[in-house]
């Protein structure tokens, strides 16, 4: 049976607070808020400690540690920033592009608190447009248009279209990109059934950067 450590009012507790979605390709930045709740001054050892992990969690690689030690009166509350710079993530993300960080804080000789933040990083969208009338067994082109997320060169980039009544083999475009740069990619097929079908596409950049998304087309009898 597992044991809980219970807080008292009198004591040390925190949290990271709440911020905005981190985007990949930038810097997450994070605050963890500290407050004093004893009647004396301490002294309080802040362990940071940053990994990539998954929604399973069965996998963690270390990217960030660091320690930090404050001074906080009787009662006081203060706020410690903590980054993660974008270069000690990016190699290393797994699909769910999630990170997990965890504050470890120690005073005296036997009191510590636990705190944890996880992290889902935001990936960019992608437009997809259709350009004219949906027939079937006709030409139909669509734009596809999204953006490099990253400060660097994005290489063996795959454009990959499929949709059941729309595409009968996957279609495959492979592009580079540069940093930051917005391109539109114009793939093209012949539906061969009528109705709303759903057109899917992934952006796939070296397991690094992976952009998805869909549309609604609907098919009409020629």
């Amino acid at each position: 049976m597992s044991r809980l450590r219970l807080v008292s009012e009198l004591d040390i507790t925190g949290n990271f607070k709440e911020l905005e979605v981190p985007e990949l390709g930038k810097d997450i930045d994070l605050t963890l808020k500290l407050s004093n709740g004893t009647s004396s001054d301490k002294t309080i050892t802040v362990h940071f400690n940053a990994n990539i992990t998954g929604y399973t969690r069965s996998v963690m690689t270390n990217i960030l540690m660091e320690s930090v030690s404050i001074s906080m009166a009787s009662k006081e509350e203060k706020e410690i920033p903590f980054k993660i710079p974008y270069s000690k993530y990016i190699q290393r993300l797994l699909d769910d592009k999630v990170v997990e960080v965890t504050a470890l804080c120690k005073w005296d000789d036997t009191g510590k608190v636990l705190i944890s933040q996880v992290i889902t990083l935001k990936t960019p969208s992608l437009n997809i447009k259709v350009l004219g009338d949906a027939v079937i067994n006709n030409p139909l082109s669509v734009e596809v248009t999204f953006t490099n997320p990253l400060n660097e060169n994005l290489s063996d980039c795959k454009v990959l279209a499929e949709g059941s009544g729309l595409i009968k083999q996957q279609i495959e475009k492979k592009i580079s990109l540069k940093p930051k740069e917005k391109t539109t990619v114009t793939i093209e097929f012949k539906p061969y059934m009528t109705g709303s079908k759903q057109l899917n596409i992934v952006v796939d950049c070296n397991k690094t950067v992976t952009i998805e998304g869909f549309l609604i087309i609907v098919v009409k009898e020629s």
